[in-house]
């Protein structure tokens, strides 16, 4: 919050987090942040107990159960009960209703959760406006868009299936949260193979690479992700290498730290170098030096020496001559 409130144009911002400290409520406050979340009576004497008094949009609980990360379990009013009863709270402490917010989850695999969230939102804001509210004018659908075209059509189009002929929609502006879609494709990570040996049983192999789930792989734990990679083709390579059962590990000393579990894979060898692409996401922001281990050089390229992500898997094999050019040292524990 600190760093965004110093900006000069604070105005801006929304305070997206139904629950704030109080630090974070005076630093708003004192930089005339105007807008913020909200889904229960408790946030709004919290704030009003230190002179905040921004405009609001109620956080709605949403069917997520079709996302892979759902969030109405932590955040949102659930019923129609508690949103006349928050609208009510608010006016009584001297704050204006701006709207409403929600979220479907990340990892979204049902795209009608979009179109319902904002039904429901309309009939929410129908209910108000007979109420006599006279500022409603925002509805934010929040976030967790993936930036491949596939699903960002799909999210696309649920959300306008729910925005046509709705009475919210009319004189209403849409916002949204999309922080994963710009962030996911502005990272890519290059990994080598450290070690190799038999898998349980003699059955396939067990592979360490040079990083792990609490470094920039954290996206495992945290966000739920499988990231997909590709091994770089080095030089003259003619023949294709033979799949089998693998299991990748990261490197700590940590049993669960898997990468890749189970998986027909072509046989690795050590020193090979993996490409995986869309590491731009709860990644880097919640990596960590566990064991000792350092957090990677970032190098950034400015000659589109990354592939288009598009077809990552067959433009890769020319990369690392550039990666190995760049003003790092890549001959031990050097990723992007």
């Amino acid at each position: 919050m600190c760093r965004f409130a110093t900006m000069e144009n604070s105005h801006n911002i929304v305070f997206a987090n139904p629950c704030k400290t109080s630090n974070d409520i005076e630093i708003a406050r004192d930089h005339a942040v105007p807008w913020t979340t909200v889904d229960c009576v408790e946030e709004l004497e919290k704030m009003k107990s230190r002179a905040y008094t921004p405009e609001l949009l109620i956080r709605v609980a949403v069917d997520d159960k079709g996302s892979d990360l759902p969030f109405s379990n932590k955040f949102g009013v659930d019923s129609t009960e508690s949103v006349l009863g928050l609208y009510s709270a608010a006016l009584g402490l001297g704050f204006s209703v701006r709207g409403f917010s929600f979220h479907v989850g990340s990892g979204c695999h049902d795209m009608g959760q979009y179109t319902r969230a904002i039904k429901l939102v309309d009939h929410y804001w129908s209910l108000l406006k007979g109420r006599g509210a006279k500022d409603l004018r925002t509805i934010d659908i929040g976030g967790g868009f993936r930036s491949d075209e596939h699903f960002f059509a799909a999210a696309a189009k649920g959300i306008r299936s729910g925005l046509e002929g709705l009475d919210s929609s009319k004189g209403c502006e849409v916002i949204a949260e999309p922080g994963r879609f710009f962030a996911a494709p502005s990272h890519d990570l290059f990994v080598k193979v450290v070690g190799k040996k038999p898998g349980l049983g003699g059955v396939g192999w067990r592979y360490t690479i040079d990083e792990s789930v609490y470094g920039q792989f954290s996206c495992i734990p945290f966000d739920g992700q499988k990231p997909p990679f590709a091994r770089i083709v080095m030089g003259n390579e003619q023949n294709p290498r033979k799949k089998t059962k693998a299991i990748i590990f990261g490197r700590t000393c940590d049993s669960m730290d898997v990468i890749s579990y189970g998986s027909e894979i072509e046989e690795l060898e050590i020193g090979d170098w993996l490409y995986f692409p869309w590491m731009g996401a709860y990644t880097t922001v919640t990596s960590s030096e566990f064991n000792g281990f350092p957090k990677p050089p970032v190098i950034y390229s400015t000659n589109k020496h990354i592939p288009d992500h598009a077809n990552w898997v067959n433009t890769c094999s020319p990369i690392l001559n550039w990666v190995k050019s760049a003003e790092y040292a890549l001959e031990t524990k050097c990723k992007i």
